[in-house]
């Protein structure tokens, strides 16, 4: 356990967007403190909710995620606390101005649904 405060979610995009890839999220993530499990959990959905806030006009699904999800006896991603304050904050952040659409955009593209929202765009 750490005594560092967890990040706001400002500070995990900023660290997102400075991510190459997911590995190098979840060692920019674990630098501030976050377990490992935590640090997981906002590299792989923080980019799926802001992909899908991005492509939310243009795409509503379903994505493979929540099809697998489903298969699999999960809840849906929307009843994850941190894909859901990812979801809320990534369709709100243009109001924001929080952080720059080069940021946001670099999120976007860490997403592994990009492709599949892009190919199936109606």
């Amino acid at each position: 356990m750490t005594d560092l405060p967890h990040p706001t979610l400002i500070e995990l995009a900023a660290i997102l967007a400075e991510a190459n890839d997911r590995d190098h999220c979840l060692q920019l993530l674990e630098k501030t403190g976050l377990n490992s499990q935590s640090a997981e959990c906002w590299a792989d959905y923080m980019p799926l909710a802001f992909a899908r806030a991005a492509y939310r006009f243009q795409f509503s699904g379903p994505y493979p995620l929540d099809q697998a999800r489903a298969e699999r006896g999960l809840l849906p991603l929307l009843e994850d606390e941190v894909y859901q304050q990812a979801w809320f904050w990534a369709c709100d952040c243009g109001a924001m101005d929080s952080i720059t659409s080069a940021q946001f955009n670099t999120i976007v593209r860490l997403s592994p649904e990009l492709e599949f929202i892009r190919a199936h765009l109606a």
